[in-house]
């Protein structure tokens, strides 16, 4: 008696795959929340649009299971399973096909298999074909008699799988702006746009508001490149402008228009507003009239350029010119320095000192306010004008 013996091979591979989804998220904000303008004023606001995006891993391992019948007989076949180190099992297709199934003698049969994994870590896969084995009677008759697998392997690895990247960038768009430009998650996150909107009455003003209140809401958005998912944000600036804001005189006109100066012009009411005294009140801790004061030659003392531009923007604001936030503000900041200095103090500062150089810049503003370039504008009348 000759005994041939034959066994099933099963050969398999394994192919793992990176699928990276981005979510990305979108915040736009503005340095200011308010304004008070007035007609003739322009006042900037400063965005910022922020985008950033959070990834998710999807892995998995796929692959194709061949199973070979080299004997001259037919095989029949229960089934086919696939798993992995962890106890992970795999999803097993053969196609239309179903178990029991007979593999022809000489003949092979191609399946594939699928799983999604939790991590990157490096496993074995393996793929068992299994075999319902026979005992034949004297007649020759098979009879089922337990089963025998046969199994092939395949290393399971990331050192190099398939990546597809799904939404990793987007179009990001501002309703003033327009197209801010495209961002993707690979040039880092998370990534800012910063641009400024000029508000006012004005025609070169990049925001035209309307006399009294006005709301203005801008709106940035973004759209990815696959999926077109979509998300915004929105801030909202309320800008109040005054249109019946009166207008400024410079520090020539007050020093002249008022009861103590006798060179032919009309006092101007205002200086009562300073209080009993008018301009013969004493101007802080100077040892001098308001009046005294505008008419002390400066001599290269700061002190002097910035009490000019303050007497004036005060008599401005009691008179009902309207008075920017800025400006507002440099008045405050100059009447905290005058009410500690004298100016001897300040007279006696070096040209880069850090105090005397914060006069010159109060002096600044509170002296545009007062010709007119910020504010509501110069009145029309002649400093030296008697009207």
């Amino acid at each position: 008696m000759t005994v041939n013996c034959h066994a099933l091979t099963v050969t398999k591979d394994a192919a793992t795959s990176r699928r990276r989804e981005w979510e990305w998220s979108i915040e736009k904000s503005a340095d200011q929340s308010s304004l008070q303008l007035s007609a003739n004023e322009l006042l900037q606001v400063n965005y910022q649009v922020t985008v950033n995006a959070q990834s998710t891993d999807s892995l998995a391992v796929t692959g194709k299971i061949t199973v070979d019948n080299p004997a001259p007989i037919d095989a029949i076949l229960t089934g086919i399973t696939d798993s992995m180190t962890s106890d992970l099992t795999a999803t097993v297709s053969c196609g239309s096909i179903s178990f029991p199934y007979t593999l022809a003698a000489g003949t092979h049969l191609d399946c594939t298999y699928s799983r999604t994994l939790p991590n990157e870590d490096t496993r074995t896969n393996t793929a068992t074909a299994t075999l319902q084995n026979h005992s034949f009677d004297s007649a020759g008759v098979p009879i089922g008699n337990g089963t025998t697998g046969f199994s092939g392997t395949a290393d399971v690895s990331f050192a190099s799988p398939t990546t597809e990247e799904i939404d990793e960038c987007v179009d990001v768009n501002d309703i003033d702006k327009g197209s801010l430009g495209i961002v993707c998650a690979a040039s880092g996150l998370p990534h800012a746009f910063n641009y400024g909107l000029f508000f006012g009455a004005r025609q070169d003003a990049d925001v035209l508001l309307q006399c009294g209140n006005n709301e203005h809401r801008n709106v940035a958005s973004f759209k990815t490149n696959d999926t077109k998912a979509t998300g915004e944000d929105d801030v909202t600036v309320n800008a109040s402008l005054s249109c019946d804001a009166g207008c400024t005189f410079t520090p020539g006109y007050w020093r002249t228009h008022n009861v103590a100066f006798h060179g032919g012009a009309r006092p101007d009411d205002s200086w009562l507003s300073i209080g009993a005294s008018a301009e013969n009140t004493i101007f802080f801790v100077s040892g001098k009239t308001y009046y005294q004061v505008l008419w002390t030659p400066p001599a290269g003392n700061a002190y002097y350029n910035l009490s000019f531009q303050y007497i004036a923007a005060q008599l401005n604001q009691l008179s009902g010119a309207a008075t920017p936030s800025a400006v507002q503000s440099a008045f405050a900041t100059a009447t905290l320095r005058f009410q500690a200095y004298t100016p001897a103090q300040i007279g006696s500062l070096k040209g880069n000192n850090l105090l005397r150089q914060e006069f010159i810049t109060l002096a600044g503003i509170l002296g545009a306010y007062n010709s007119g370039i910020t504010g509501p504008g110069h009145c029309p009348q002649d400093g030296l004008s008697p009207q």
